[in-house]
């Protein structure tokens, strides 16, 4: 049977022997091009082979009758000039390319008789008996059209895109979501398992869960497994088209992970950008690594799945997607669509929480109606120094935070050390815990202590203060204690700040 290759036209006669099965598939030799010949195209070039064997022979002229002998001389008898016979079918080995040759242009076989027949013990056909002898029956006629298509197989069609749709070649379209969905589900079960049987646990360390329904929680957890197990898929299979190799190994786990990793990134810059805080490098890393780690417990059985449904199978964006497969596609756009509104509403209310315990904070930390009213200091035995003074509140309602800093500048008016107090309790440094661990003093039970809340500020109310400097640097000029607005992050700043400087 003879076969053209779609990619660069090139001809090949392959043995009717090697045809089993659903049929055969191979690659070009010239372009790489696979070249297929169904069961169904190899079956109808068998009937049209079959019709053209089947052509009655023309039977040879019957032999003249002996005239009796004669004294004059015959003529010459009339000697028409014998047809030639076409050449006999070229015996090439398979894959040899025969450029511009076309089938329809090959020579017609005459006939298979046994040599010593009637045919060839025949006087010679003449040339107007030639279009009865080579002129096929309608029924071989209507049989070689049929059998035509069939030494074309080779090119691409929509026949043939539908067959490698349901065969040898699958869309990365339908291949990716399929295997990342059941991948992404497969490690999603284990955390719903621990979400629904220890939600109230999960609540105590993450509050904001608490005042979420716990089907809403554990459909956006299992949503973002599957996202990540379809994104990654997607990833692989147009990567595998791409490449035309298959990345069923450990290749395929590293690229997944490190795309995974690149989807953390993204990600946490995207939320830094909604929130307009700016674009966070620790922030960036931690979320690169937290998607490596989740990608890479995803990948595996991503690559064992994908493995096992595209052992036999070339994944082609020339491939055909049926209606199923655009709507599992589209089904897998929808879940990662939930996903991302799931963890953005997430993000917003866990923001909103943030900024409404800030502002809580400030507005009970507020200065406002708060002075303090005779300031003094003097220096001790233990070289400290020890200011001392009065909270007076003015206001008509309690203070439950006040926060007073004290700070120590030298003759250029720069600050060289200072000091923090809160409710009437000192905050102490790690320098501090050093000095009074030198000379002895208890600091686990001044630790326990600090953790304590101090008392309020009764409205209309007053409270002395003691707050120490300990061992400052020389060069004292002057000192200030004055009352602010507690910031929790600006005293996180500066307490790294000053570890730094220790180091």
């Amino acid at each position: 049977m003879d076969v053209r290759c779609g990619g660069c036209n090139k001809l090949f006669r392959v043995s009717d022997d090697k045809v089993i099965g659903s049929g055969i598939r191979f690659k070009c030799t010239r372009c790489g091009e696979y070249v297929a010949i169904t069961r169904e195209a190899f079956d109808e070039y068998s009937l049209s082979q079959a019709g053209g064997a089947a052509l009655p022979m023309p039977e040879p002229p019957a032999p003249a009758a002996p005239k009796p002998p004669a004294f004059e001389i015959p003529s010459a008898p009339r000697v028409e000039e014998p047809v030639k016979a076409p050449a006999p079918p070229s015996l090439e080995p398979s894959g040899f390319d025969f450029r511009a040759a076309q089938p329809e242009e090959q020579g017609f076989i005459l006939s298979k008789a046994a040599p010593g027949s009637a045919h060839e013990a025949g006087p010679p056909l003449a040339s107007a008996a030639l279009p009865e002898v080579l002129e096929p029956s309608p029924a071989a006629k209507a049989a070689r059209e049929q059998a035509r298509p069939s030494s074309q197989i080779g090119r691409v069609s929509t026949h043939q895109r539908s067959l490698d749709a349901s065969g040898d070649t699958i869309h990365p379209f339908a291949s990716g979501p399929a295997a990342g969905i059941v991948a992404g589900l497969g490690c999603a079960l284990p955390v719903l398992a621990v979400i629904l049987l220890a939600f109230s646990i999960i609540t105590q360390y993450v509050p904001l869960l608490a005042t979420m329904p716990i089907y809403h929680v554990a459909a956006v957890s299992a949503a973002g497994l599957i996202s990540i197990g379809i994104l990654i898929a997607l990833f692989l299979a147009m990567l595998q088209s791409w490449a035309e190799r298959k990345m069923f190994s450990f290749l395929g786990i590293i690229l997944g992970a490190l795309f995974g990793a690149a989807l953390g990134a993204g990600h946490s810059a995207s939320l830094d950008l909604i929130s307009r805080a700016g674009i966070n490098q620790a922030r960036l890393v931690n979320g690169a690594i937290g998607g490596g780690i989740i990608s890479f417990l995803v990948v595996i059985p991503l690559v064992i799945i994908r493995r096992t449904m595209l052992t036999s199978k070339k994944e082609s964006f020339s491939a055909r997607l049926s209606g199923g497969q655009i709507f599992g596609f589209l089904f897998a756009l929808a879940i990662i669509g939930f996903a991302l509104y799931g963890e953005f509403l997430l993000t917003a209310k866990v923001q909103a929480a943030a900024q409404g315990t800030m502002s809580a904070l400030m507005d009970m930390s507020s200065t406002e109606g708060l002075k303090i009213i005779n300031p003094s200091g003097y220096m001790d035995t233990n070289g400290d120094l020890v200011i001392t003074g009065t909270v007076e509140n003015a206001a008509d309602k309690e203070k439950p935070v006040w926060y007073l800093v004290a700070e120590v500048y030298d003759a250029r008016n720069t600050v060289i050390i200072k000091a923090r107090m809160m409710n009437g309790k000192q905050l102490y440094t790690q320098r501090d815990y050093d000095i009074l661990v030198k000379r002895g003093s208890d600091v686990q039970d001044l630790k326990a202590k600090s953790r304590e809340r101090g008392p309020a500020l009764p409205p209309k109310g007053m409270m002395n203060f003691e707050i120490r400097i300990m061992e400052p640097p020389v060069g004292i000029a002057t000192f200030n204690a004055m009352l602010r607005q507690f910031d929790p992050m600006e005293m996180m700043k500066e307490a790294a700040s000053e570890m730094k400087q220790r180091q």
